[in-house]
């Protein structure tokens, strides 16, 4: 087995509540132990971005609460397991509640 490759198709939206977002992304079943998730109102692709919100769980989705509410927010994603880490996708973004 090998490192996991980055996550794809992922979908951020506004969550059940204000300042909160929900987001999924495409799962690799048999290859992925967990995902890491981060966030960012800053511009994700200026190398000085740093990623303020972050989270990470055994699925292929996501929930996040206390995020600025009226912010944009970036998201990016990557799928870990024992032999290594994938890059992180490509940003996504949703305006945060």
């Amino acid at each position: 087995m090998r490192a996991p490759a980055a996550p794809d198709g992922r979908s951020p939206t506004v969550g059940d509540h204000p300042s909160a977002i929900s987001g999924h992304c495409h799962g690799q079943p048999g290859r992925v132990d967990y995902y890491e998730y981060r966030f960012t109102t800053g511009d994700p692709t200026a190398p000085a971005t740093t990623w303020p919100f972050s989270t990470s769980g055994k699925k292929s989705s996501f929930d996040m609460d206390g995020l600025p509410s009226g912010q944009i927010i970036w998201g990016q994603a990557r799928a870990c397991n024992s032999h290594g880490k994938s890059p992180w996708s490509d940003p996504a973004t949703v305006r945060v509640p």
